[in-house]
């Protein structure tokens, strides 16, 4: 799936990973693990067949997140989200 991208293709999945992993995950049949730190031991995850995602921040508002997580766990995301917004200044 991922084979013989263009660059366009590279950074529109860049941009917005999560549609291509499910699309993934349909085609594989498998799952994914998901985490929001990269010490997760990603051999591990792929000795059970996964796919291993590290998540990331998003510019889209969170709607479920909030009441499936306490705030500790989509503070990360989110501030990395911050951190990469241009400043209003």
């Amino acid at each position: 799936m991922w084979d013989n991208l263009s660059l366009k293709e590279v950074v529109e999945y860049a941009n917005d990973p999560y549609p291509s992993i499910r699309e993934w995950a349909k085609e594989k049949g498998k799952k994914v693990v998901g985490s929001t730190i990269a010490d997760v031991p990603e051999e591990i995850v792929h000795a059970f067949g996964f796919l291993p995602v590290t998540l990331i921040g998003t510019q889209k508002p969170l709607k479920k997140a909030p009441a499936k997580l306490s705030l500790i766990h989509i503070s990360s995301p989110r501030d990395r989200t911050r951190s990469r917004m241009p400043s209003s200044a």
